[in-house]
């Protein structure tokens, strides 16, 4: 089959970008042909392997000829664009609508999918439904607040929905919360947990010092915590960061605390490990997907204090490792994380934090925990449980 699929970001730097990525990289490898439409600022940008990309230029730091005057817009915020869907100008919003109108022209002319996979309940599956290509739409959930904010958007998503073949919720929470928004589409909103790459996550024998050098650091910790994700709001790092107060106190110089990512609240979250006289922290920046597996292989524990996380991505990438979680109880990580492979802790209680993380790195047989994780991750959420289950939406779509 031929997939045409969709995003209103990059590849890189958020959950949907990570989604429709993997969604591509496994399509191609089982034998199908994907084109990606997505929005990019940067030139040298990396596309999975067969994937044919046709990116929709905006513009950041870089000069790129024939680039929208303004960056990608975005619900939150992203690592490379702080431009909202809330602050788009009148002629701004014409120009975006206009420029993927023509993308998708062009790649429905020319490429000719048998079915349009679009990610978030937005503007673009509303360009789509213009045509009579079917087409599918995953929801993240992340577009709900933003559908408050910016109601001057809901008549473009009220079409995308009632034309949509299927809807994806990608965890029980938001399926519940689209159907809440739009009942009339409720026999077509299915919950599917994503998945993620079992060819680039799995665990790795490596030594801690030998990844730890990596990145410049010299100490060999007992216990290592790896955080990984945006630096913004959302993903409640500064509550990680009021919880490292507490637990250096008790574990001293025997644990360390990485945290991988970069992103708006990048320099407020370092000033906050200065005035809490944090000993073991250490900011990474960005740590590209090929790397990440090494860190999650020499971690003995991952941390999620998100206040939303509607994806779950990295609780699954880092049981794939190996690696058992600590995370808030909300979002998909209630739907991916069990007692057997980790501990939920009460979303935004820093005391609570506290304890998951000390109930994991003193847990009797670690080992075994850890085994019990990738084990666990590989039968849930492997790519072919998550492909044969999308072939199916696909399959259901292209015949409604």
């Amino acid at each position: 089959m031929k997939f045409l699929l969709m995003n209103h970001y990059p590849f890189e730097g958020s959950g949907s970008g990570t989604y429709i990525k993997n969604m591509a990289a496994l399509l191609t490898r089982h034998g199908h042909q994907v084109c990606a439409i997505i929005s990019e600022n940067e030139l040298g940008f990396h596309v999975p392997d067969s994937v044919r990309a046709h990116p929709v230029f905006f513009t950041n730091k870089e000069s790129i000829p024939g680039a929208r005057k303004f960056n990608f817009p975005c619900f939150s915020t992203h690592p490379r664009s702080d431009q909202s869907f809330a602050d788009l100008t009148e002629e701004q919003l014409k120009d975006y609508l206009s420029i993927f109108d023509k993308a998708i022209w062009e790649e429905l002319t020319n490429f000719q999918p048998d079915i349009v996979h679009c990610q978030h309940l937005w503007l673009q599956p509303y360009l789509v439904s213009f045509y009579d290509t079917p087409y599918i739409i995953t929801t993240f959930g992340t577009e709900f607040e933003a559908m408050d904010t910016c109601p001057q958007f809901l008549p473009y998503i009220r079409q995308a929905v009632s034309k949509a073949r299927k809807i994806i919720a990608i965890s029980k929470g938001v399926a519940e919360e689209a159907i809440r928004r739009f009942p009339e589409a409720a026999d077509k909103i299915e919950t599917m947990i994503g998945g993620y790459d079992s060819w680039k996550f799995y665990p790795v024998d490596v030594t801690r010092e030998s990844v730890l050098s990596e990145y410049g650091i010299r100490e060999d910790p007992e216990f290592l915590l790896v955080s990984v994700g945006k630096l913004d709001q959302i993903k409640g790092v500064d509550y990680l960061l009021s919880a490292a107060a507490q637990y250096e106190k008790i574990y001293g110089n025997r644990i360390m605390t990485l945290i991988a990512g970069d992103g708006a609240l990048s320099d407020e979250l370092k000033a906050q490990a200065a005035r809490l006289d944090l000993k073991s922290v250490r900011f990474l920046g960005h740590v590209p997907n090929n790397r990440l597996k090494r860190l999650y292989s020499v971690s003995d524990l991952c941390v999620i204090p998100a206040r939303k996380d509607p994806l779950g991505a990295v609780a699954v990438e880092a049981m794939a490792c190996g690696v058992p979680v600590v995370a808030s109880n909300q979002g998909a990580l209630t739907d991916v994380i069990t007692p057997e492979v980790g501990t939920l802790i009460e979303t935004g209680s820093v005391s609570d934090l506290v304890e998951g993380i000390r109930h994991e790195l003193e847990y009797p047989n670690r080992e075994m925990r850890r085994a019990a994780a990738a084990r666990y991750a590989k039968e849930r959420f492997s790519e072919d449980r998550i492909l044969e289950r999308m072939m199916g939406v696909y399959q259901t779509a292209e015949n409604r």
